[in-house]
């Protein structure tokens, strides 16, 4: 795996495997491949370290809601095929049900020796600060009313400030979820009414720099300092 002396492993490459660029900057990365042998690189060692995580997980099977919502997108209506669309669906959710849990491994705590015994995350998102190498995992189950943020990595936050985390819904205004640990450590954030159904629609997570305790007002009076995609398991 390649790496930058400044910003470290090449994180499109990551997020490329994980499905969490954004589409142009996918589109990108892809045309990039067709003449970058390095780049091709980097994605196949980041497959390789992703899938090894992901094989590693039990097998869940997905509530009988997200059968249905399969089956009405494929067309498949025969229930007697649940057990196939299961085995499909296990396969296709592989990197996007731990997408954060993976990353965050592979990168700062290495692979892990046995299975976890707790249910993947159906909610994953990665903030990721090149410059410091600080890092914070978002994960939520379905139907959770909270939000688990774990930090990766120490950031450091000057002692008047404040990083406040807010969840962008796809439309409206933003909704405070409160403070992120800097130190290390984790945090349990209450979740807004309807925000599985926001994350479902492609909400995002965005980070501001707030005077200490967050910001004064319900929206970010300061510098927006990272804006992340919501990868779902279950769409």
């Amino acid at each position: 795996m390649s790496t930058d002396a400044d910003n470290g492993p090449d994180m499109r490459a990551a997020e490329y495997v994980l499905g969490t660029l954004e589409p142009g900057e996918r589109e990108r990365v892809a045309a990039e491949m067709l003449h970058d042998r390095e780049l091709c690189l980097e994605i196949a060692y980041w497959e390789e370290q992703l899938g090894q995580l992901g094989l590693m997980l039990a097998p869940v099977r997905p509530p009988r809601r997200v059968w249905r919502r399969i089956a009405m997108r494929t067309g498949v209506r025969d229930e007697g095929d649940s057990a196939r669309g299961t085995r499909l669906w296990q396969g296709l959710a592989l990197a996007a049900s731990v997408a954060a849990l993976a990353l965050a491994a592979v990168l700062y705590v290495g692979v892990p020796t046995t299975p976890t015994e707790a249910e993947p995350p159906v909610y994953a998102s990665m903030i990721h600060d090149d410059p410091t190498g600080a890092g914070w995992m978002l994960t939520a189950g379905a139907g959770d009313d909270r939000l688990t943020v774990t930090a990766i990595h120490a950031y450091p936050l000057p002692p008047d400030k404040s990083l406040h985390l807010w969840l962008l819904p796809p439309e409206g205004d933003p909704v405070s979820l409160g403070l992120m640990p800097a130190e290390g450590g984790k945090e349990r954030m209450a979740m807004p009414e309807g925000a599985e159904r926001m994350l479902d629609e492609g909400a995002k997570f965005a980070v501001s720099m707030e005077p200490p305790g967050g910001s004064p007002e319900p929206r970010p009076t300061g510098k927006v300092m990272w804006v992340v995609p919501v990868t779902a398991r279950a769409g």
